[in-house]
């Protein structure tokens, strides 16, 4: 048997915090709308929960997201498309689903530590590199 919740959660003090828990999706999409039309919270967000008791796996899906940014980010790309004619973000945009990818999994808080693990797992290629040169050449002293 699958047991669906739907969350709606906020972005605060750098963290998602929920906010109210449904057993319908479309209450909880309601509330989420009634939410961002308050215009109380920065970052508002829907996600479904869904456990499945017989495989004991879990899932959890974004289903709506908002942001204050939004209009901002995407009014960004277009002029930065405008710029870039190389580059079309909007036919990005336009591709189904493919916003949402982009977006879904990528929560506001978890940018610097993205950063910071990106940084250290770099130094550690970088150091790999350099330790295998050193060897390299010290194999080639030897012969």
């Amino acid at each position: 048997m699958i047991q669906d919740s739907f969350e709606v959660q906020r972005y605060a003090q750098g963290r998602w915090q929920v906010l109210a828990i449904f057993d319908d999706r479309e209450l909880a999409l309601s509330h989420a709308a009634t939410l961002r039309d308050l215009g109380r919270h920065p970052g508002l967000r829907v996600r479904h929960e869904a456990y499945d008791e017989r495989r004991n796996h879990f899932t959890s899906t974004t289903i709506f997201r908002h942001s204050r940014l939004d209009n901002h980010n995407i009014s960004a790309v277009r002029t930065r498309g405008a710029e870039h004619r190389r580059l079309d973000p909007v036919s990005v945009l336009s591709q189904p689903g493919r916003l949402a990818a982009l977006e879904a999994d990528l929560p506001p808080e978890g940018a610097e530590q993205f950063l910071a693990s990106a940084t250290l797992k770099l130094a550690k290629i970088m150091m790999l590199g350099l330790f295998a040169l050193i060897m390299l050449r010290c194999l080639k002293l030897l012969l």
